[in-house]
């Protein structure tokens, strides 16, 4: 009975690590690479997990949570690539690519994350001719994220950054201060560390355009 009761301590973490859904190591990393690692060390992180993205969606060819995160991590990789416009397009059109078949697969996975994730690039990518960015698709999308999760960090804070954008401030500083009040998450008390210290600096410039 002993030597059974060791063996199950033993096996246990493997376990519980088979039976974790495939999108959370997903998460779980990038929210390490985003939060917690700086500079090159940032940037080299987000490569490998955009590979480990790419090799758990032809695993996983219908979970839409998989396709989310892969977005996600495609997205912010693309935002790394500060002087390389050319490869920065790229990786933001495959990620748009990406949210669109999770969107397809399952359209309120996550909370709305896809909308809020798609808002973002619309609002953040050039528009056309050089890519493929727009501020009334980007609103529209944002705006559904909110709906989809409205007492949400994330949702509350890009739509408060597309608000800045347009000189929305007012507006803006309240989005940023609902942000600040979403409830937390007890799997990503990283995440939400991170993302409250993103929203106080936006807050701090919002109150500046307003003195």
């Amino acid at each position: 009975m002993k030597k059974f009761i060791f063996l199950v301590v033993l096996l246990l973490p493997n376990i519980l690590f088979a039976a974790e859904a495939p999108h959370v190591s997903l998460q779980r990393e990038w929210d390490k690479s985003m939060y917690v690692l700086t500079g090159s060390e940032q940037k080299k992180a987000m490569i490998a997990l955009s590979k480990q993205a790419e090799s758990l969606m032809k695993q996983h060819k219908n979970d839409a949570s998989v396709y989310a995160w892969a977005g996600i991590i495609l997205s912010t990789e693309a935002g790394l690539y500060k002087i390389n416009v050319i490869k920065a397009l790229a990786k933001a059109k495959e990620a748009k690519a990406v949210f669109e078949k999770a969107k397809d697969l399952q359209a309120n996975v996550l909370e709305g994350a896809i909308y809020t994730s798609l808002g973002s690039l619309y609002a953040e990518v050039p528009p056309f001719p050089i890519g493929f960015g727009d501020k009334k698709i980007a609103k529209k999308y944002l705006l559904q994220g909110l709906a989809l999760n409205p007492k949400g960090i994330e949702s509350h804070f890009f739509y408060g950054k597309y608000l800045f954008a347009n000189k929305q401030y007012k507006q803006s500083l309240q989005e940023f201060e609902q942000a600040l009040q979403a409830p937390p998450r007890p799997e990503r008390l990283i995440a939400d560390e991170g993302r409250k210290k993103e929203v106080q600096e936006w807050i701090i410039k919002t109150k500046k355009k307003l003195s």
